[in-house]
């Protein structure tokens, strides 16, 4: 089993789901402005949130690191955006 696979399943689901809610709570807001401002589109905007949440999830290293969320989120914003 790979490290990142390992790391993964080192936090519960309800650890998980908590960091989760506190990153949405505190960068939603933040995220909504820069996307909807480049898309102009709300429900274009609030399913690339939601890609970019989902991404989240799935990366230990972004969900449980606190010091650099900020930049990690942006980084999934811009992939998600070039995407489009």
């Amino acid at each position: 089993m790979n490290a990142r696979v390992s790391q993964h399943h080192e936090y519960s689901i309800s650890q998980r789901k908590e960091a989760l809610e506190c990153m949405y709570d505190n960068h939603n807001l933040w995220l909504w402005n820069i996307i909807y401002g480049n898309l102009q589109d709300e429900r274009h905007a609030e399913e690339v949130i939601a890609h970019v949440f989902k991404d989240v999830w799935k990366c230990d290293q972004v969900l449980f690191t606190k010091d650099r969320q900020l930049i990690a989120l942006l980084h999934l914003c811009r992939s998600r955006l070039s995407n489009e």
